[in-house]
């Protein structure tokens, strides 16, 4: 087997024997890592250290190991790129508090200029994709499939986070109450913010149940939210303390009757909304 595949390093993807170490270990080679298609690898936690690394499982699953409350993989050096592949969380296998939900997550970005693109994330019993005050973060193309708590979850809860940029992907949070399609959220005692974002032509699907909201920004700081296409949910576009920001060309539908909003704009001082 060729450098930066798994196999190479004892990886199975039978998806029965728990290939984490092995996974790991090609992680850790100074090489791009492919999985092999076809193959499902089980693993635990993977974790990329090696900067402008480029992880691609097109045409492969990575299932999460049952009863695990961790990220599947987290990226922990910049300019990773994540490309393609299957993220199934197993999440009718997993168990704990909506705390240790959070802690559920396909893939985790921890460091600035990375990217996750046309993945499926599956099943997680958390979020599907994380951001952890990174910057420049691109989450582009993927499809988030019955995430329970929050398809794309960006946080900028212990620093500034800023150019961020979502765009293109599909979620389907149906089956879920309470759950959020995007939600982008800083600090509570405004100490830190999340600013220049971008949020654009994504297509978000999910119930109508009270507490279930499309896209949500509590940031902070100003970004640009434009072209998304949002079905369901109790509240479809949420802009809390966003100032400065622009929500245009939105299409909300089918919020039903418990909260009923559309859009919804909340402290934003110089916001607009068209």
């Amino acid at each position: 087997y060729m450098p930066g595949d798994p196999r190479r390093y004892g990886a199975v993807g039978d998806g029965l024997t728990e290939d984490s170490a092995a996974f790991n270990r090609a992680l850790r080679v100074e090489q791009n890592v492919t999985a092999h298609p076809g193959l499902t690898y089980l693993v635990t936690a993977l974790l990329a250290t090696i900067e402008n690394q480029v992880i691609t499982a097109t045409g492969a699953t990575l299932k999460q190991k049952a009863s695990t409350n961790r990220p599947m993989l987290v990226l922990n050096a910049a300019r990773i790129s994540v490309r393609g592949g299957v993220w199934d969380g197993n999440s009718g296998n997993q168990s704990g508090s909506p705390i240790d939900q959070y802690g559920h997550q396909a893939i985790a970005i921890n460091a600035d200029d990375c990217s996750v693109e046309d993945i499926v994330s599956l099943n997680s019993f958390g979020l599907g994709i994380a951001g952890h005050h990174c910057n420049r973060a691109r989450i582009a193309r993927n499809r988030i499939i019955a995430a329970r708590v929050t398809g794309i979850y960006l946080e900028s809860l212990q620093a500034n986070a800023a150019g961020n940029v979502i765009e293109d992907n599909h979620i389907d949070s149906t089956g879920f109450a309470m759950a959020y399609g995007i939600l982008i959220a800083a600090d509570g005692k405004f100490e830190f913010a999340q600013s220049q974002f971008t949020i654009q032509r994504n297509t978000l699907v999910g119930n109508t149940t009270a507490g279930s909201v499309g896209i949500t920004t509590q940031t902070i700081g100003s970004g640009t939210v434009i072209d998304n296409d949002v079905v369901g949910y109790s509240l479809g576009i949420s802009g809390d303390s966003s100032s400065g920001s622009l929500f245009s060309r939105n299409r909300v539908s089918g919020q039903g009757t418990v909260i009923g909003y559309g859009i919804e704009i909340n402290n934003g001082g110089n916001t607009r909304s068209e």
